[in-house]
Protein backbone atom coordinates (compact mmCIF):
# COMPACT_ATOMS: atom_id res chain seq x y z
CA UNK A 1 0.00 0.00 0.00
CA UNK A 2 2.82 2.21 0.89
CA UNK A 3 4.00 2.46 -2.94
CA UNK A 4 0.49 1.47 -4.82
CA UNK A 5 1.20 4.92 -6.10
CA UNK A 6 3.72 4.65 -8.40
CA UNK A 7 1.87 1.20 -9.76
CA UNK A 8 -1.14 3.29 -10.38
CA UNK A 9 1.28 6.22 -12.15
CA UNK A 10 3.05 3.81 -14.61
CA UNK A 11 -0.14 1.76 -14.93
CA UNK A 12 -3.11 3.70 -15.82
CA UNK A 13 -3.61 6.65 -18.44
CA UNK A 14 -4.39 8.67 -15.54
CA UNK A 15 -7.28 9.48 -12.69
CA UNK A 16 -10.31 9.93 -15.02
CA UNK A 17 -9.28 7.60 -17.79
CA UNK A 18 -12.33 5.19 -18.48
CA UNK A 19 -10.02 2.25 -18.21
CA UNK A 20 -9.43 2.41 -14.31
CA UNK A 21 -13.17 2.87 -13.19
CA UNK A 22 -13.21 -0.55 -12.68
CA UNK A 23 -10.35 -0.55 -10.35
CA UNK A 24 -11.37 -1.29 -6.64
CA UNK A 25 -8.49 -0.36 -5.16
CA UNK A 26 -7.36 3.08 -7.10
CA UNK A 27 -8.08 5.04 -4.45
CA UNK A 28 -5.71 4.13 -2.15
CA UNK A 29 -2.78 5.75 -4.29
CA UNK A 30 -3.38 8.77 -1.56
CA UNK A 31 -3.06 6.50 1.32
CA UNK A 32 0.35 5.39 -0.11
CA UNK A 33 1.21 9.03 -0.80
CA UNK A 34 -0.09 9.74 2.94
CA UNK A 35 2.83 7.41 3.70
CA UNK A 36 5.65 8.09 2.09
CA UNK A 37 4.80 11.81 3.41
CA UNK A 38 4.58 10.37 7.50
CA UNK A 39 8.75 8.61 6.44
CA UNK A 40 9.58 11.66 5.95
CA UNK A 41 8.56 14.13 7.81
CA UNK A 42 9.50 12.77 11.43
CA UNK A 43 13.65 13.09 10.40
CA UNK A 44 13.20 16.21 8.58
CA UNK A 45 11.26 17.94 11.97
CA UNK A 46 14.56 16.98 14.03
CA UNK A 47 16.90 17.62 11.65
CA UNK A 48 14.94 21.73 12.10
CA UNK A 49 15.04 21.58 15.16
CA UNK A 50 18.58 20.37 15.87
CA UNK A 51 20.09 23.30 13.33
CA UNK A 52 17.21 26.18 12.60
CA UNK A 53 15.94 28.44 15.15
CA UNK A 54 11.51 28.02 15.53
CA UNK A 55 11.40 31.49 12.82
CA UNK A 56 13.68 30.40 10.80
CA UNK A 57 11.85 26.90 10.86
CA UNK A 58 8.50 29.05 9.99
CA UNK A 59 9.86 30.88 7.14
CA UNK A 60 11.04 27.40 5.84
CA UNK A 61 7.89 25.63 6.12
CA UNK A 62 5.84 28.99 4.69
CA UNK A 63 8.84 28.84 1.32
CA UNK A 64 8.24 25.42 0.89
CA UNK A 65 4.68 25.25 1.05
CA UNK A 66 4.37 28.39 -1.68
CA UNK A 67 7.24 26.72 -3.27
CA UNK A 68 5.33 23.41 -3.83
CA UNK A 69 2.12 24.51 -4.43
CA UNK A 70 4.50 26.66 -7.43
CA UNK A 71 6.13 23.25 -8.47
CA UNK A 72 2.95 21.44 -8.19
CA UNK A 73 1.26 23.56 -10.87
CA UNK A 74 4.26 23.26 -13.28
CA UNK A 75 4.37 19.73 -12.77
CA UNK A 76 0.51 19.32 -13.46
CA UNK A 77 0.82 21.13 -17.35
CA UNK A 78 4.21 19.32 -17.84
CA UNK A 79 3.66 15.90 -16.19
CA UNK A 80 -0.02 15.48 -15.17
CA UNK A 81 0.00 12.27 -14.38
CA UNK A 82 3.27 12.40 -11.85
CA UNK A 83 1.93 15.34 -10.97
CA UNK A 84 -1.40 14.04 -9.87
CA UNK A 85 -0.15 10.28 -8.47
CA UNK A 86 3.23 11.09 -6.88
CA UNK A 87 4.25 12.99 -3.46
CA UNK A 88 6.33 15.74 -4.69
CA UNK A 89 3.59 17.47 -6.37
CA UNK A 90 1.21 16.67 -3.49
CA UNK A 91 3.64 17.95 -0.44
CA UNK A 92 2.69 21.08 -0.21
CA UNK A 93 -1.04 20.19 1.15
CA UNK A 94 0.09 17.59 3.62
CA UNK A 95 2.76 20.07 4.81
CA UNK A 96 0.15 22.93 5.18
CA UNK A 97 -1.90 20.77 7.68
CA UNK A 98 1.42 20.56 9.21
CA UNK A 99 1.83 23.59 9.53
CA UNK A 100 -1.34 24.65 11.03
CA UNK A 101 -0.53 21.91 13.65
CA UNK A 102 2.28 23.81 14.43
CA UNK A 103 1.07 27.28 14.50
CA UNK A 104 -2.37 27.23 15.44
CA UNK A 105 -1.47 27.86 19.50
CA UNK A 106 0.80 30.49 18.24
CA UNK A 107 -2.65 32.55 16.45
CA UNK A 108 -2.49 36.12 17.59
CA UNK A 109 -5.87 37.73 19.31
CA UNK A 110 -6.07 40.40 16.84
CA UNK A 111 -6.42 38.07 13.86
CA UNK A 112 -9.40 36.29 15.71
CA UNK A 113 -11.52 39.48 15.27
CA UNK A 114 -12.16 38.91 11.84
CA UNK A 115 -12.50 35.00 11.69
CA UNK A 116 -16.16 35.46 11.22
CA UNK A 117 -15.80 36.67 7.78
CA UNK A 118 -12.63 34.51 7.43
CA UNK A 119 -14.38 31.51 8.14
CA UNK A 120 -16.88 32.34 5.70
CA UNK A 121 -13.69 32.69 3.33
CA UNK A 122 -12.46 29.01 4.29
CA UNK A 123 -16.06 27.66 3.54
CA UNK A 124 -15.99 29.54 -0.10
CA UNK A 125 -12.72 28.03 -0.74
CA UNK A 126 -13.69 24.62 0.11
CA UNK A 127 -17.07 24.50 -1.70
CA UNK A 128 -16.52 26.38 -4.29
CA UNK A 129 -13.88 24.11 -6.18
CA UNK A 130 -16.22 21.07 -5.77
CA UNK A 131 -18.60 22.76 -8.31
CA UNK A 132 -15.97 24.61 -10.66
CA UNK A 133 -13.40 22.07 -11.25
CA UNK A 134 -13.71 19.22 -13.64
CA UNK A 135 -11.77 16.27 -15.20
CA UNK A 136 -10.25 18.29 -17.59
CA UNK A 137 -9.14 21.12 -15.07
CA UNK A 138 -5.24 21.19 -14.04
CA UNK A 139 -4.61 19.58 -11.10
CA UNK A 140 -3.33 19.47 -8.24
CA UNK A 141 -1.34 22.66 -8.65
CA UNK A 142 -3.04 25.86 -7.55
CA UNK A 143 -6.77 24.15 -7.87
CA UNK A 144 -5.43 21.71 -5.03
CA UNK A 145 -4.02 24.62 -2.84
CA UNK A 146 -7.60 26.58 -2.86
CA UNK A 147 -9.60 23.79 -0.51
CA UNK A 148 -6.31 22.96 1.39
CA UNK A 149 -5.94 26.54 2.45
CA UNK A 150 -9.76 26.97 2.82
CA UNK A 151 -9.65 23.93 5.60
CA UNK A 152 -6.50 25.55 7.35
CA UNK A 153 -8.51 28.88 8.02
CA UNK A 154 -11.48 27.03 9.14
CA UNK A 155 -9.31 25.22 11.63
CA UNK A 156 -7.40 28.61 12.78
CA UNK A 157 -11.03 30.32 13.04
CA UNK A 158 -12.22 28.18 15.52
CA UNK A 159 -9.19 27.83 17.35
CA UNK A 160 -9.63 30.34 21.20
CA UNK A 161 -12.50 29.93 23.76
CA UNK A 162 -15.24 31.48 20.65
CA UNK A 163 -16.36 29.56 17.89
CA UNK A 164 -18.25 31.41 14.95
CA UNK A 165 -21.03 30.08 13.20
CA UNK A 166 -19.91 28.64 10.30
CA UNK A 167 -17.49 26.27 12.70
CA UNK A 168 -20.91 26.03 14.86
CA UNK A 169 -22.90 25.00 12.17
CA UNK A 170 -20.04 21.86 10.82
CA UNK A 171 -20.27 21.30 14.67
CA UNK A 172 -23.86 19.90 13.81
CA UNK A 173 -23.55 16.08 15.44
CA UNK A 174 -25.04 14.78 12.78
CA UNK A 175 -21.91 16.29 10.38
CA UNK A 176 -19.27 15.51 13.87
CA UNK A 177 -20.89 11.95 13.00
CA UNK A 178 -20.10 11.72 9.15
CA UNK A 179 -16.62 13.38 10.15
CA UNK A 180 -15.67 10.58 12.62
CA UNK A 181 -16.38 7.85 9.84
CA UNK A 182 -14.94 9.93 7.15
CA UNK A 183 -11.98 7.25 6.78
CA UNK A 184 -14.00 4.50 6.62
CA UNK A 185 -16.11 6.00 3.70
CA UNK A 186 -13.37 6.50 2.04
CA UNK A 187 -11.78 3.05 2.06
CA UNK A 188 -15.54 2.05 1.22
CA UNK A 189 -16.70 4.39 -1.17
CA UNK A 190 -14.37 3.33 -4.36
CA UNK A 191 -14.98 -0.35 -4.40
CA UNK A 192 -18.88 -0.08 -4.34
CA UNK A 193 -18.16 2.05 -7.52
CA UNK A 194 -16.04 0.02 -8.97
CA UNK A 195 -18.05 -3.27 -8.60
CA UNK A 196 -20.84 -1.54 -10.42
CA UNK A 197 -18.84 0.17 -13.26
CA UNK A 198 -17.35 -3.74 -14.03
CA UNK A 199 -21.15 -5.04 -14.24
CA UNK A 200 -22.08 -2.13 -16.34
CA UNK A 201 -24.79 -1.12 -14.25
CA UNK A 202 -25.38 2.85 -14.45
CA UNK A 203 -25.07 4.84 -11.72
CA UNK A 204 -28.71 6.62 -11.09
CA UNK A 205 -31.38 6.68 -9.26
CA UNK A 206 -31.70 4.06 -6.53
CA UNK A 207 -28.39 2.66 -7.42
CA UNK A 208 -27.02 6.61 -7.02
CA UNK A 209 -28.38 6.33 -3.23
CA UNK A 210 -26.56 2.56 -2.62
CA UNK A 211 -23.44 4.77 -3.90
CA UNK A 212 -24.06 7.29 -1.31
CA UNK A 213 -25.89 4.86 1.69
CA UNK A 214 -23.45 1.89 1.41
CA UNK A 215 -20.72 3.56 2.28
CA UNK A 216 -21.38 5.30 4.98
CA UNK A 217 -23.79 1.86 6.40
CA UNK A 218 -20.34 -0.17 5.82
CA UNK A 219 -18.74 2.67 7.31
CA UNK A 220 -19.80 2.60 10.71
CA UNK A 221 -19.61 -1.03 11.45
CA UNK A 222 -15.66 -0.97 10.41
CA UNK A 223 -15.19 2.11 12.38
CA UNK A 224 -16.80 -0.02 15.27
CA UNK A 225 -15.32 -3.38 14.61
CA UNK A 226 -12.01 -2.10 12.90
CA UNK A 227 -10.79 1.57 13.49
CA UNK A 228 -12.05 2.45 17.36
CA UNK A 229 -10.08 -1.23 18.54
CA UNK A 230 -7.18 -0.77 17.01
CA UNK A 231 -6.74 2.78 17.79
CA UNK A 232 -7.98 2.64 21.52
CA UNK A 233 -7.99 -1.03 22.51
CA UNK A 234 -5.20 -2.84 20.90
CA UNK A 235 -2.40 -1.01 22.82
CA UNK A 236 1.01 -2.59 21.52
CA UNK A 237 4.75 -1.86 21.48
CA UNK A 238 6.50 -1.26 18.15
CA UNK A 239 8.00 -4.94 18.65
CA UNK A 240 5.00 -6.33 18.85
CA UNK A 241 3.12 -3.64 16.65
CA UNK A 242 5.96 -4.40 13.52
CA UNK A 243 5.46 -8.23 14.13
CA UNK A 244 1.56 -8.56 13.87
CA UNK A 245 0.17 -5.15 11.55
CA UNK A 246 3.16 -5.32 9.10
CA UNK A 247 5.41 -8.71 9.20
CA UNK A 248 2.46 -11.33 9.32
CA UNK A 249 0.30 -9.65 6.52
CA UNK A 250 3.31 -10.05 4.14
CA UNK A 251 4.28 -13.26 5.18
CA UNK A 252 0.20 -14.00 4.55
CA UNK A 253 0.18 -12.58 1.51
CA UNK A 254 3.49 -14.06 0.20
CA UNK A 255 2.06 -17.25 0.98
CA UNK A 256 -1.03 -16.98 -0.18
CA UNK A 257 0.83 -15.67 -3.34
CA UNK A 258 3.66 -18.75 -3.67
CA UNK A 259 0.45 -21.28 -3.15
CA UNK A 260 -1.73 -19.72 -5.83
CA UNK A 261 1.55 -19.44 -8.50
CA UNK A 262 2.35 -23.12 -7.63
CA UNK A 263 -1.41 -24.45 -8.55
CA UNK A 264 -2.03 -22.62 -11.65
CA UNK A 265 -4.49 -20.36 -10.28
CA UNK A 266 -6.63 -23.28 -8.97
CA UNK A 267 -8.22 -24.31 -12.04
CA UNK A 268 -10.63 -26.70 -9.84
CA UNK A 269 -12.49 -23.47 -9.16
CA UNK A 270 -14.17 -23.74 -12.53
CA UNK A 271 -17.17 -25.94 -12.95
CA UNK A 272 -16.31 -28.43 -15.43
CA UNK A 273 -12.48 -27.57 -15.09
CA UNK A 274 -10.52 -24.50 -16.60
CA UNK A 275 -9.73 -26.41 -19.90
CA UNK A 276 -13.58 -26.30 -20.65
CA UNK A 277 -13.80 -22.80 -19.99
CA UNK A 278 -10.73 -22.43 -22.66
CA UNK A 279 -12.65 -24.18 -25.48
CA UNK A 280 -14.92 -21.85 -25.67
CA UNK A 281 -17.35 -22.46 -28.98
CA UNK A 282 -15.90 -19.36 -30.88
CA UNK A 283 -12.71 -20.38 -32.45
CA UNK A 284 -9.93 -18.29 -32.59
CA UNK A 285 -10.33 -16.08 -35.48
CA UNK A 286 -8.06 -17.10 -38.64
CA UNK A 287 -6.69 -15.08 -41.32
CA UNK A 288 -9.16 -15.54 -43.44
CA UNK A 289 -11.43 -13.46 -41.56
CA UNK A 290 -10.08 -10.24 -43.46
CA UNK A 291 -11.23 -6.98 -45.08
CA UNK A 292 -12.53 -8.00 -48.68
CA UNK A 293 -13.77 -11.66 -47.87
CA UNK A 294 -17.37 -12.14 -47.21
CA UNK A 295 -17.67 -12.36 -43.51
CA UNK A 296 -21.50 -13.25 -43.36
CA UNK A 297 -20.63 -16.84 -44.92
CA UNK A 298 -17.92 -18.23 -42.21
CA UNK A 299 -19.54 -18.56 -38.68
CA UNK A 300 -15.91 -19.36 -37.30
CA UNK A 301 -15.70 -14.87 -38.06
CA UNK A 302 -18.07 -13.52 -35.80
CA UNK A 303 -17.92 -12.87 -32.30
CA UNK A 304 -20.97 -12.55 -29.79
CA UNK A 305 -24.34 -13.76 -32.21
CA UNK A 306 -25.02 -14.62 -35.45
CA UNK A 307 -27.75 -11.72 -36.01
CA UNK A 308 -29.34 -10.48 -39.11
CA UNK A 309 -26.76 -7.12 -38.83
CA UNK A 310 -23.48 -6.56 -38.65
CA UNK A 311 -23.08 -4.34 -35.51
CA UNK A 312 -19.40 -3.66 -35.61
CA UNK A 313 -16.21 -4.96 -36.61
CA UNK A 314 -13.43 -6.37 -34.25
CA UNK A 315 -9.93 -4.99 -36.16
CA UNK A 316 -6.11 -5.48 -35.40
CA UNK A 317 -3.37 -8.27 -35.67
CA UNK A 318 -2.81 -10.99 -33.09
CA UNK A 319 -3.39 -8.39 -30.14
CA UNK A 320 -7.24 -8.17 -31.27
CA UNK A 321 -7.51 -12.15 -31.90
CA UNK A 322 -6.36 -12.62 -28.00
CA UNK A 323 -9.34 -10.26 -26.86
CA UNK A 324 -12.16 -12.32 -29.53
CA UNK A 325 -13.42 -14.15 -26.45
CA UNK A 326 -13.51 -11.99 -24.09
CA UNK A 327 -15.29 -9.55 -26.38
CA UNK A 328 -17.56 -12.99 -27.66
CA UNK A 329 -19.20 -13.22 -24.19
CA UNK A 330 -19.40 -9.42 -23.84
CA UNK A 331 -21.09 -9.09 -26.64
CA UNK A 332 -23.29 -11.96 -26.53
CA UNK A 333 -24.86 -10.82 -23.34
CA UNK A 334 -25.63 -7.47 -25.04
CA UNK A 335 -27.11 -9.53 -28.23
CA UNK A 336 -24.55 -8.06 -30.62
CA UNK A 337 -22.85 -9.21 -33.68
CA UNK A 338 -19.46 -8.81 -34.59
Amino acid sequence: ASIGNFWFWHNTGGYFDSDIEILPLLHTWSLAVEEQFYLLWPATVLLAHRFLSRRAQSIVLGVVVLGGAAFSQWSALQAPQSAYFLLPARVFEILLGAVVAREIERVPDGWRRGRTALAVVGIALVVVPGFVLSAQSTFPGFNALWPCLGTAVLILTNSGETTTLVNRALGWRPLVVIGLLSYSIYLWHWPIIALLNYQGIEIQGVTQLLVITGPIALAAVSYVVVERPFRYRLKLGFGPALGLLVLLPIAVSAGAYEMTNRSDGFPDRFAGGAEALRKDEIETVKGACTYGRDLETMPSCYVGIRGEKIDGLVVGDSYAGMYTKFLNLLARDAGLSL
